[in-house]
C-alpha cells in the first residue's frame, strides 16, 4: 500500500515547477560562504559522499542533506549539520511535514551541489524547491541545475572540474 503512495507522490511532484524562478547568481570560490549537499544515499556511492565532504566543508558552512527510502536507513547518531529526509517526510503537496526539515529547505544557500544519478519525483521537487545561488549537478533527467556536468567518471574527477570552474568564475568588484 505505501510504495503505491510514494510511487503516486513521486510521479505527483516529479511534474510540479520550482515554486519560483529564481535568478541565478554564480557565485565563485572566494566568494562562496554556505553551500548545501544532496544525496540520495541509495543511489549515491560512499566516495563521491566523502569527497564533496571533505572539499566543501573546508570552504563553505555545509549542511547535507540526505534522501533515504525509510527511516530504518537513518543512522541512530548523526552529524551536527546531517539532515535525513525520507518520503513519508514529504506531504503529498509537497509540504515538509518536520520543523528541522522545514528550517533547512528555509535558508539560502551559495551553492547547491546535488550527487544524484537517477531521477525521483519527491527528491527532483524538493531539490528545486531549495533557495541556492548556484545548483550545481549530473547532467540527469528531472536535475534542475544551473550546472550540469554529464561526463563524470570519478568522485575526485567531478571535484576537479568544479574547483576549477568555481575559482575561474569572474564577478564584479563593487
Amino acid at each position: 500500500m505505501f510504495g503505491i503512495i510514494e510511487k503516486l507522490k513521486r510521479r505527483h511532484l516529479g511534474k510540479r515547477p520550482a515554486k519560483s524562478r529564481q535568478m541565478v547568481g554564480f557565485v565563485n570560490w572566494e566568494t562562496a560562504k554556505t553551500g548545501v549537499l544532496l544525496v540520495a544515499k541509495e543511489d549515491v556511492a560512499p566516495e563521491y559522499v566523502a569527497c564533496f565532504t571533505e572539499f566543501l566543508r573546508g570552504r563553505v558552512t555545509l549542511d547535507v542533506v540526505y534522501y533515504v527510502a525509510s527511516a530504518k536507513r537513518i543512522p541512530r547518531e548523526k552529524g551536527e549539520r546531517e539532515h535525513y529526509l525520507t518520503p513519508k517526510s514529504v506531504a503529498f503537496s509537497g509540504r515538509l511535514k518536520e520543523e528541522e526539515l522545514r528550517n533547512v529547505w528555509g535558508k539560502s544557500y551559495d551553492l547547491l551541489v546535488d550527487l544524484s544519478e537517477k531521477p525521483n519525483g519527491i527528491y527532483d521537487y524538493l531539490a528545486g524547491q531549495m533557495k541556492a545561488k548556484c545548483r550545481i549537478g549530473r547532467g540527469r533527467e528531472g536535475g534542475r541545475y544551473d550546472i550540469e556536468f554529464a561526463d563524470v567518471r570519478s568522485a575526485e574527477d567531478w571535484r576537479e572540474q568544479l574547483e576549477y570552474l568555481l575559482k575561474e568564475i569572474k564577478t564584479e568588484s563593487k
